[in-house]
């Protein structure tokens, strides 16, 4: 089981709907790793 996103409605600091991406989170950490592996 893989999670890909969260939507999150009506939880106190989330009175409006919110959806966390994990997939462009992880992309995002994975194009820095690339980024820092390249100045090596």
């Amino acid at each position: 089981m893989r999670l890909r996103s969260l939507d999150i409605k009506g939880f106190k600091s989330f009175a409006d709907k919110t959806q966390i991406n994990f997939e462009k989170i992880l992309q995002a950490l994975l194009d820095q790793m690339v980024a820092e592996n390249q100045m090596w």
